[in-house]
């Protein structure tokens, strides 16, 4: 099955480089480039697509987040993959926070970020390396003051779970990586977001962020 995709960015080699880019794989089909947020809300309206490669640097509807915002509300169902080369931790939790299924630095080899389109269409989280540099500090300076009270909440097994979610780790492999089956890996996810109070597969990633869990 052939995924639809549309990019935008608001420079022309950055949206031509990846063009060429996805369409060397013979499932994935650009079927729109945007330089702004207002071009790209028109072309969704005219074409919606399975996944948008959203820049956060862009003219008008105060750059991407604005417009992440807006994708979010008229187009739920259209998955947004945040390239950017911004790497400031209140920047990636306010993407996931507002919907964002992943967050890629630009400067990512062609591979993570083919990878990171995959994971993505195919429902998971994808997280890039390149932020394996913020340190526990950086985030907790914007972490809310029940951080231990939150995670005490958790057991062990969960925490652990938790850290390879917020590592963008499928429910298989994070079961390889512990030793338990997918299923359980899936019923301790939902232990963890009725605890922490969290509906969302990318609020539980933003919560981790905040707390320096994926490090």
């Amino acid at each position: 099955m052939q995924r639809h995709i549309v990019i935008a960015d608001d420079h022309f080699l950055i949206r031509s480089g990846l063009r060429i880019l996805l369409e060397s794989e013979p499932d994935l089909r650009v079927i729109g480039e945007a330089a702004d947020g207002p071009q790209l809300l028109e072309i969704l309206a005219d074409h919606l697509c399975d996944l948008v490669i959203l820049d956060l640097t862009m003219p008008a509807l105060d750059g991407g987040l604005s417009t992440l915002s807006l994708i979010r509300q008229q187009y739920p169902s259209v998955a947004v993959l945040v390239l950017t080369v911004h790497k400031n931790q209140e920047t990636i939790a306010r993407a996931l926070n507002l919907g964002a299924r992943g967050y890629v630095i630009k400067e990512e080899a062609e591979s993570i970020i083919l990878g990171a389109v995959r994971k993505v269409l195919s429902g998971e989280i994808a997280i890039s390396t390149g932020f394996s540099g913020i340190s526990p500090a950086q985030i907790n300076c914007i972490a809310p003051a029940d951080d231990d009270e939150s995670l005490a909440l958790l057991s062990g097994r969960e925490q652990e779970v938790l850290h390879c979610v917020a590592r963008g780790y499928t429910s298989k492999r994070i079961g390889a990586e512990l030793g338990i089956s997918h299923t359980t890996v899936n019923k301790h996810v939902e232990h963890i977001k009725q605890k922490l109070g969290i509906n969302r597969k990318a609020g539980l990633i933003r919560f981790a962020l905040m707390r320096g869990i994926h490090n």
